[in-house]
């Protein structure tokens, strides 16, 4: 845990998804996909919020919004951007927390559970389950579950590709193995594959509705390349394909979508 907030201490996360095309495109696609699976009254809680991209935007469009998040760094920039630009208009309350306990909400609370970060900062698969079981208990039966992950055969090639170069082999048998990420060699980032994802969530009374690539191979940076008016073809196709199996192994963030079961 200390690793965890060491690192996002030191890491620009309110960039993230904004610097690039290449960024932006996992968050037009996980929102393009979410879209299509809420309803206009649905109140919605992201679990490990960050410094609240998701949430902001989907309290901008009139929804009920619980933000969780562990740094308190995050939750400070959370907490200014809410009071300075938006003077407290929205539905959007922002809490500190673990996304492995949520007690403070109770159960059945919320159409849509956002888990896009947790996961991958888990390296025990226990801590996994723990944090999922949390998603689906403050979930409503019938209620939408999106769990992030990060593809380990994304990252192994992106580690293997130092432009026409190769880094330290160690690094790369450690991500075959779970281990170290290749962004600073900081050990707080832990890889799955999708079916490794479909093994977890196997676990748990839910309704899979898909898997996604989040990001492609725009992660790569082909994506920055482009002329300003072919990026909407490229990113209409990438939206076209994202939910195509024999695909999702080359996207660096993947995401599970499901439902929590009726009968729970």
């Amino acid at each position: 845990m200390k690793q965890i907030l060491e690192y996002y201490r030191n890491y620009d996360e309110e960039g993230r998804l904004m610097r690039s095309p290449a960024h932006q495109m996992e968050f037009i696609t996980t929102t393009h996909v979410i879209n299509k699976l809420i309803q206009v009254n649905d109140r919605i809680i992201e679990i490990g919020a960050g410094t609240g991209r998701y949430s902001f935007y989907y309290a901008e469009k009139g929804f009920e919004v619980s933000a969780v998040e562990l740094v308190p760094e995050n939750v400070a920039i959370m907490r200014k951007k809410l009071s300075k630009k938006y003077a407290g208009s929205l539905r959007l309350m922002i809490t500190q927390g673990d996304a492995r306990d949520l007690s403070i909400f109770p159960a059945e609370s919320f159409e849509l559970a956002l888990c896009l970060g947790p996961i991958y900062h888990l390296p025990d698969p226990a801590e996994k389950e723990k944090a999922i079981r949390e998603g689906l208990r403050v979930l409503k039966p019938g209620g939408v579950l999106a769990v992030a992950y990060i593809n380990k055969f994304a990252v192994y090639l992106s580690t293997l590709i130092d432009e026409g170069g190769f880094k330290n082999p160690t690094i790369l048998k450690n991500i075959l193995n779970h281990g170290a990420t290749y962004l600073d060699d900081c050990d707080c980032f832990y890889f799955t594959t999708p079916e490794e994802m479909e093994d977890l969530m196997e676990k748990f009374d839910i309704e899979p509705i898909t898997q996604v690539a989040t990001d492609g191979v725009n992660y790569f940076g082909i994506v920055n390349k482009l002329p300003a008016d072919e990026l909407p073809f490229w990113i209409e196709n990438h939206l076209a394909t994202c939910e195509q199996p024999s695909l999702l192994g080359y996207s660096l963030h993947g995401l599970y979508l499901c439902r929590k079961s009726k009968d729970c």
